[in-house]
């Protein structure tokens, strides 16, 4: 079927398809909405042979973006813009919101006729709420973007084109640009999805620059909620343990703004999170008692030396200490991302 535009402006509105909706607008819940509501679907677009034998039309798989958010006004219309602006046509958008009481709904249904679907009502935590985003979506290709980060302009695009070269047998990620609000460094992660960083319990995830095919999820299942913290790492493991391989496009594809989360925990519930629920997830792979001794006695001490700083140094402070770590930790100076360079991916 072809797709008709509803808004040349926004990547979600580009490529649409009209079907009649079989509900009585009366019986809609109040809760949820977006175009889906409104008659509008999506699907993807298989490459064909053109008229000249040389020459192959591009396949045009939809994408769809996930975004959890649980109060979080301030930072959502940034992510939702980042979303919207994407050059990629083909997209899907889908919120999935806490049951939120800040304003966030309301932000949300301004945006109805740019968001293919959301939903508002409580869940059992972040990675229950990706799940219900994951059942949500209809694409080829799932991205999740948590409602503090961005993605750059072209972000789907370079994901789209590693997609028509490799499928549906591999997830594609990237490097990632760590920010503070107001604070105009940029640091570049790298993520490490390697055989080595498996073999080894390093792997580091980027979360918002993570895209698995659905096919992916569909086969081997989606998080598993138990791990509070670590699911997406789970995921990750359980995917590589398939035989899933790992595409690292080596440039930056996502931004992750850095916020402070555990400045009002407890060491136990730091201990807790961090090193019992690591051991946890650890053993249930079978790595070496060797590996999970070194794994853990560093969660120790980042768990222990992240209270202390956040108890005595302040939120702000701290955020700063962390910026200078990651610069250090993880960046070279090639890596290192301007104001200027920031504005032009």
């Amino acid at each position: 079927m072809k797709p008709i535009v509803l808004n040349p402006d926004f990547a979600t509105t580009r490529m649409a398809i009209a079907q009649p909706s079989n509900q009585d607008p009366a019986q809609q819940r109040q809760t949820a909405g977006g175009l889906r509501t409104q008659g509008y679907v999506k699907q993807s677009y298989p490459g064909t042979p053109s008229s000249s034998s040389t020459e192959k039309k591009q396949a045009y798989p939809l994408v769809s973006i996930i975004t959890v958010v649980y109060n979080n006004v301030d930072c959502l219309t940034a992510t939702m813009e980042s979303v919207l602006k994407q050059s990629y046509d083909n997209l899907e958008y889908i919120i999935v919101d806490g049951g939120s009481t800040d304003g966030t709904l309301e932000l949300i249904r301004q945006y109805a006729d740019r968001i293919d679907y959301w939903v508002s009502e409580p869940d059992n935590g972040l990675y229950d709420a990706m799940n219900k985003g994951i059942a949500l979506a209809t694409g080829d290709i799932i991205g999740i973007l948590n409602s503090d980060d961005l993605y750059y302009p072209n972000t789907v695009t370079q994901i789209v084109e590693q997609y028509r070269q490799t499928g549906s047998s591999g997830v594609i990620y990237g490097s990632m640009a760590k920010f503070i609000a107001g604070n105009e460094t940029i640091v570049l992660t790298r993520g490490d999805l390697s055989d080595r960083a498996f073999e080894t319990a390093s792997i580091l995830i980027n979360h918002p620059t993570c895209f698995v095919p659905r096919q992916l999820y569909e086969n081997f299942g989606g998080f598993k909620p138990e791990y509070e913290v670590g699911a997406d790492r789970e995921l990750m493991m359980r995917f590589q343990r398939q035989g899933v391989t790992f595409i690292n496009l080596e440039r930056a594809i996502a931004q992750f703004r850095l916020g402070g989360t555990t400045s009002n925990e407890s060491l136990a519930e730091i201990f807790q999170r961090e090193v019992i629920q690591e051991y946890r997830l650890l053993s249930a792979y079978r790595m070496s008692k060797i590996i999970i001794a070194r794994v853990i006695a560093k969660k120790l001490l980042q768990g222990g030396r992240k209270w202390l700083f956040y108890r005595v140094l302040g939120e702000k402070l701290t955020g700063k200490i962390i910026m200078f770590y990651l610069n250090r930790k993880f960046s070279r100076s090639s890596e290192k991302l301007t104001p200027q360079e920031h504005s032009r991916q």
